[in-house]
């Protein structure tokens, strides 16, 4: 098996095997977050509401959470999650 890096020197930019591998998975990653981005744009398109008694809930139910969480962090003496 032969890797790129092998016999590349260490210097400078470093092996061209491991900068090229490196630029594929940036491409990658970057391709499968923008479908990722994009699928969550339409799910959150499709299932937003003009319901004012809903969005009065969900904004209860946040503030909730986040005292909760600032209560545990208290409790643990830990600096606030939600200042």
């Amino acid at each position: 098996m032969c890797h790129l890096w092998e016999n590349q020197p260490f210097s400078g930019g470093g092996p061209v095997g491991v900068e090229v591998t490196l630029q594929i998975f940036q491409l990658f990653f970057r391709s499968e977050s923008a479908a990722i981005i994009a699928y969550l744009d339409r799910k959150m398109a499709d299932e937003a509401t003009d319901d004012p008694e809903e969005i009065r809930r969900a904004k209860e139910e946040l503030a909730e959470f986040k005292r909760n969480m600032n209560a545990n962090s208290a409790a643990a003496g830990e600096r606030l999650v939600y200042p």
